[in-house]
């Protein structure tokens, strides 16, 4: 980077010098008097470039007529007869599945106090 600096002279001069942070190396340099100092040649305008036509906005399909939503059926209770049966089928099943582990637990129980 000093090798740069030196090979720009007067086009820039060292406003920061180098340093080097791990595997980057900066520098900061800026605008040397001789840059600041030459007056800047005529340029010629350029052309206006073509505009490009604007793109035609984009057509939606037309609509159909307006649909009201339908309001939600209101909840109603369940037939209290039904759900007394259903109750009933699931409290049978839980008092079977209880008893049928409580008799496969006596059955372990016995088989090691026999052991020991």
């Amino acid at each position: 980077l000093n090798r740069l600096a030196e090979d720009l002279g007067e086009l820039a001069v060292v406003e920061q010098r180098p340093q080097q942070d791990g595997r980057n190396m900066t520098m900061m340099l800026g605008p040397g008097k001789a840059v600041l100092e030459a007056k800047p040649e005529a340029t010629p305008e350029p052309e206006p470039e073509a505009t490009p036509e604007p793109k035609p906005k984009r057509t939606h399909r037309p609509r159909g007529p307006y649909k009201k939503r339908q309001p939600k059926p209101r909840f109603t209770a369940p037939d209290a007869a039904a759900y007394e049966a259903r109750k009933a089928e699931a409290v049978a099943a839980v008092e079977t599945e209880r008893r049928v582990e409580a008799k496969a637990e006596a059955e372990r129980r016995k088989t090691r106090s026999r052991r020991n």
